[in-house]
């Protein structure tokens, strides 16, 4: 048990240091750094059109919400895991339904997905299956 919590620790870990770094990279001065400033204005704009629930920027950087967005709904699937159901009634692609996340239990943790292993809640609130206003 404490062998694989140090795993999970160490690769996510070695992830946000992976992020942090290719930040750290961009501006360096080269020609391409304004590619990469596009590159990133897309991602934002990709979060906020593919997030499945209104998003709070309220106090908080627009930029890295939209960000932080992207990073969970297209290249992490974080949902996947950390949503109890995953899927609205009938929104489940694996049945041959169109896809529709359940915003009710959007990341909000439960479920029994590896043996005693239970998916944390990821919202703002600690009531697990709920999602704040």
């Amino acid at each position: 048990m404490k062998r694989t919590v140090l795993v999970v620790a160490l690769a996510l870990a070695f992830g946000v240091g992976g992020v942090v770094r290719s930040y750290g990279q961009r501006g360096n001065g080269h020609k391409d750094d304004d590619r990469g400033r596009s590159d990133e204005h897309s991602k934002i704009q990709i979060g906020y059109a593919i997030a499945p629930v209104s998003l709070n920027v309220r106090g908080k950087n627009p930029a890295l919400v939209g960000l932080g967005s992207y990073i969970v709904n297209a290249q992490a699937d974080c949902a996947g895991c950390h949503s109890n159901p995953t899927y609205a009634a009938g929104g489940d692609p694996h049945l041959g339904e169109p896809e529709v996340i359940s915003a009710a239990t959007y990341l909000s943790g439960g479920g029994n997905l590896f043996g005693p292993f239970v998916p944390r809640n990821l919202t703002p609130n600690t009531a697990q299956g709920c999602l704040p206003d």
